[in-house]
């Protein structure tokens, strides 16, 4: 998904994982306060609730880490292939004519 996300939608691409890790945050605290407001009584129904919030923790972490990859792109204002070309090839260095934004223009 993440090199798939080019330069015009990158914006909406933000904003998904914005809205996603709302949702996983509002998942996660509604277990909890169930977790806390009711009696477990049922081992079934306490296996379930550990799965969930299990689930949801690991997906928010999955979409945090997404989302902190796309802001460092922002700021050095390359994608990752760009940065594997820069890291991996020499001509790549000396032929890269690129103009460097600056990172409230690129958050814009």
């Amino acid at each position: 998904i993440n090199n798939c996300v080019g330069e015009l939608n990158q914006k909406y691409f933000i904003q998904f994982l914005i809205y996603t890790g709302t949702a996983c945050t509002y998942v996660i605290i509604s277990i909890i306060v169930a977790f806390l407001r009711s009696k477990l009584d049922s081992h079934q129904r306490m296996i379930h609730t550990s799965v969930l919030l299990i689930e949801a923790l690991l997906f928010g972490l999955f979409v945090v880490a997404v989302l902190t990859d796309q802001f460092q792109a922002i700021c050095a204002n390359e994608t990752a292939i760009d940065r594997y070309l820069t890291q991996h090839s020499s001509k790549a260095n000396k032929t890269q004519n690129k103009t460097k934004l600056k990172s409230k223009k690129l958050m814009a």
